[in-house]
C-alpha cells in the first residue's frame, strides 16, 4: 500500500506539471491586457508599461513560466494583479460557501442516486424501474444553471420555502447558511444523482447476474440479503468510482451555479478574474482544483482495496 500511494503521488507530480503548462498557455491565450483592464481607458501607455513591468508582465513567456512554477514549489500561487492581495487568502475567504455547497450537492447526490439506482435494479424492467429511468434520463440532460433558475422561481419565489439568493448576513454560522445552499445544492445535485442511479443500476444488474450470487439465491438465502449483502458490495467498485468523479464534477460545476444564486464562492471569484484576465487568481484556482482531482481520484483508488480484497496494489 505504502509503495502504491508513494509511485501515485510521484504520478501526481507528474500530472500537476502537465496542467501546469496547459493553465499558463490556457491564461495568456484569451485576448485582453490585465493591465490595460485595471487601469482604465485613461491609463497611458507609460502607465502601462510600468505596472507590466512590476508584475513581471513584461518578461518572455517562458521566463514568467519559470518563475511562476519557483512560485508554486515554495507554496505561493501568486499576487492578484486586481486586488494586490496573495492569491492563496482570497482562495481562502472564498472556500467556504464552495466547499460547503459542494458538500451539500455530493449529499443530496448519494442520498438521491443510490437508493434509486438500487431500486431501480431490484425490479428491472418493472414499472418503477421505467420510471426512474426515464426521470434519470431527463435530470441527466437539464444544464445546472437552467435548473438552478426553475428551483428559484418556484421553490423560493413563488413557495418562499427557501431563500432566493445570497448566503446569509455575516454574522451567520455554517449551519445557519445551510438554508442558502439547498437549491443551489440540488441544482448541482440532481443531474449527478441521475448519473449515479443509471450506473449503480448497471452495476448491480452485472454483478447480479454472475454466478456466486445464483448460488446464494440456491442456497435459501433471502433475496434481500444476497442484493445487499452480496451484490452490492461487489458493485461498489463502480458506485464508488462515480462518485469520486461527481465529487471532482461538482468542483467545476459551481462556477456558473454560484453566479445564478450570487453566493460569494470560488465560483464568483474565478469569474470574474476571468472578466479581468488577472492570471494569478485563474491560475492558482484551477491548480488548487486540478490538485483536488487528482486527490480525489487517489482516495478512490485506495478505497478499492479496502472494499474488495482482490484489489492488488502491486503493479
Amino acid at each position: 500500500m505504502f509503495g502504491f500511494v508513494v509511485r501515485r503521488l510521484f504520478g501526481m507530480l507528474l500530472v500537476m506539471f502537465i496542467v501546469g503548462i496547459i493553465v499558463f498557455i490556457i491564461t495568456r491565450a484569451v485576448p485582453g491586457d490585465p493591465i490595460a483592464i485595471m487601469l482604465g481607458e485613461q491609463a497611458t501607455p507609460e502607465d502601462i508599461e510600468r505596472m507590466r513591468g512590476i508584475y513581471g508582465l513584461d518578461q518572455p513567456l517562458p521566463v514568467q513560466f519559470v518563475l511562476w512554477l519557483k512560485q508554486l514549489a515554495s507554496g505561493n500561487l501568486g499576487t492578484s494583479i486586481f486586488f494586490s492581495a496573495p492569491v492563496s487568502q482570497l482562495l481562502i475567504a472564498r472556500a467556504e460557501p464552495t466547499a460547503l455547497l459542494s458538500a451539500v450537492a455530493l449529499t443530496f447526490a448519494v442520498t438521491l442516486g443510490l437508493p434509486a439506482g438500487l431500486i431501480s435494479a431490484a425490479r428491472p424492467g418493472g414499472l418503477l424501474d421505467r420510471a426512474l429511468l426515464g426521470v434519470a434520463m431527463i435530470a441527466a440532460g437539464v444544464p445546472s444553471f437552467w435548473l438552478g433558475l426553475v428551483l428559484m422561481q418556484y421553490l423560493a419565489v413563488k413557495a418562499g420555502w427557501f431563500p432566493v439568493a445570497g448566503y446569509g448576513p455575516p454574522e451567520a454560522t455554517s449551519l445557519q447558511r445551510l438554508p442558502y445552499l439547498v437549491l443551489p445544492g440540488l441544482a448541482l445535485a440532481l443531474p449527478n444523482a441521475a448519473l449515479l442511479a443509471r450506473m449503480t443500476r448497471s452495476s448491480m444488474l452485472e454483478v447480479a447476474s454472475l454466478d456466486y450470487v445464483r448460488t446464494a439465491m440456491a442456497k435459501g438465502l433471502a433475496p434481500r440479503t444476497v442484493f445487499l449483502k452480496h451484490a452490492f458490495r461487489n458493485a461498489l467498485i463502480t458506485v464508488i468510482t462515480v462518485i469520486g468523479v461527481i465529487a471532482a464534477v461538482l468542483l467545476s460545476g459551481v462556477v456558473v451555479v454560484e453566479t445564478v444564486f450570487s453566493l460569494p464562492g470560488l465560483g464568483q471569484l474565478v469569474m470574474s478574474a476571468v472578466l479581468r484576465r488577472d492570471y494569478p487568481v485563474i491560475q492558482g484556482a484551477l491548480i488548487i482544483v486540478a490538485g483536488i482531482y487528482v486527490l480525489v481520484n487517489l482516495i478512490v483508488d485506495i478505497l478499492y482495496g479496502l472494499i474488495d480484497p482482490r484489489v492488488s496494489y502491486a503493479s
